[in-house]
């Protein structure tokens, strides 16, 4: 019966190859959590699921109190806000509070998206 041959290994990388390469690999991986990181906010999240439809309306006119204030969102006020719209979403009693919460929802997610886009250029 004939042998096969097995194939020849490939050849071997420097140790400052293997470095390199798991320094690339690890630098994608940072760059990926930082990326979703920044558009979660779990501890916010915990804080509106336990909040009642009084106290989201009432954090609601915070909000935008802030954002009058300020002019121009920070990334995670944007993130926040996204997160705040979404509960009054899905907590709403009437069509209109529905619709106000999801097109503040959507207007945010887009502002985010243009946000994470602008940095991505830079870099």
């Amino acid at each position: 019966m004939p042998t096969v041959a097995s194939p020849p290994p490939p050849p071997a990388k420097s140790d400052s190859g293997r470095q390199a390469e798991s320094a690339e690999i690890l630098d994608w991986i940072a760059a990926r959590n930082k990326a979703k990181l920044r558009t979660e906010d779990p501890y916010f999240q915990a804080k509106v699921n336990g909040m009642h439809m009084a106290e989201l309306l009432e954090e609601m006119v915070a909000f935008h109190e802030k954002r009058s204030g300020k002019g121009k969102l920070s990334l995670t006020m944007m993130v926040r806000g996204k997160i705040l719209f979404a509960a009054l979403e899905a907590k709403a009693s009437t069509r209109e509070l529905r619709l106000l919460a999801s097109s503040n929802r959507r207007h945010l997610e887009h502002e985010i998206a243009i946000s994470l886009r602008a940095d991505q250029a830079q870099v």
